[in-house]
Order: C-alpha cells, then structure tokens, then sequence
C-alpha cells in the first residue's frame, strides 16, 4: 500500500533541501538582516510561547453573553469558566456534583479545554506571526538597517555568517514542525 521507505526518503529529501534554502537565504541577505530576522523570530515564537496561558486565562473569564447571547441545549453561556461545569454535567449525567472548583474531575476538564484554547491561540499567533508581524518587523528594519554611502557589496564574511544563521533559523523551523509531526508516526 504505502512504501514507508520512499516517503521518508523523499521527507528527508524535503529536509535538506529547506536546510539548503535557508543557506542559500541567509547567504543573500548577509549577517545584519539575517540575524535581525532570527532575533525577531526567536523572540516572537518565545512571546506568543509565554503569553499564550494569559491571553487564555483572559477568553475563559471573557463574558461572552455581554456581545452575543449564547445558549446551549438551554444553558445560557456567560463564561467558559462558569459553562465547564453546567455543559458537563448536562452531557455527561455521571459527572452531576463531582463538577465543583476543587474537585480533580473539574480541574481535568478545566485543563483539556485550557489546553484546546492555548493549541487556538498559539496557531493564530503563528498565522499572525508570518503576516502581521513580520510586515510590522520589516517596517522596523527599514528604519534600523545599517546606511551605506555610495554602492557597497556584502563581504564575504558578512554573507557566510548570515548563512549559518540562516540555516539555524531553518534548523529551528524544523524541529518546531517536527513537534506536532512525531505524533503521527505513533
């Protein structure tokens, strides 16, 4: 059916040639912008990282019945802290009066749904961190790249260490897709 040997050679064909490519990306843009564009990228993966549990923190406690009201199977939704315990025990009848702040069975439900939400917001910030803020970063960069007078070319070695951060950057890229992608080979 599947020749597992083919595809995980064309995989890490697939690998070396985006290792390739961000060689040859960071030996074209030299050292300043490419260490600008990893310095941003780290801090950027390192905010949303950090900040990610406050911004959920925040949508369980949002009042969602101050913008729209939101009704399930009759429970009227205010919270996703107050719907947790009033939607399980609807659904799942063996849950009634186990579902109280300090009991386990509330704290495991409160964690999968906490864990759901942060997977959300975690991928929304990466869609806006490849368009929103790198177009916001390459605003800044205009303003902070190195003045040149008159035509001046990228040494050699300004291009040979911007291509080994570009292939670190692309090193980090990989393992962070390889995160979600070794789950799937269990």
């Amino acid at each position: 059916m599947f020749d597992y040997e083919a595809i995980i050679q064309y995989f890490n064909i697939g690998i070396i040639a985006m290792i390739a490519l961000g060689a040859v990306a960071g030996f074209l843009k030299g050292l300043f912008k490419s260490a600008y564009n990893f310095i941003v990228f780290v801090v950027l993966i390192l905010l949303g990282w950090f900040l990610s549990p406050v911004f959920v923190r925040m949508l369980m406690k949002f009042d969602i019945s101050s913008v729209y009201e939101f009704r399930i199977e009759g429970i009227t939704i205010t919270s996703i802290n107050d719907a947790i315990p009033l939607l399980a025990e609807k659904f799942i009848t063996q849950l009634a009066g186990m579902l109280t702040p300090e009991s386990y069975a509330y704290q495991l439900v409160y964690g999968i749904v906490f864990m759901v939400l942060r997977l959300v917001v975690i991928i929304i910030w990466l869609v806006l961190m490849f368009t929103v803020f790198k177009f916001l970063a390459w605003i800044i960069y205009l303003f902070i790249k190195p003045r040149r007078k008159g035509k001046v070319k990228k040494t050699l070695v300004s291009r040979f260490s911007g291509m080994a951060i570009g292939i670190l950057h692309t090193l980090i890229v990989i393992v962070l897709f390889s995160i979600p992608l070794s789950g799937l080979t269990s």
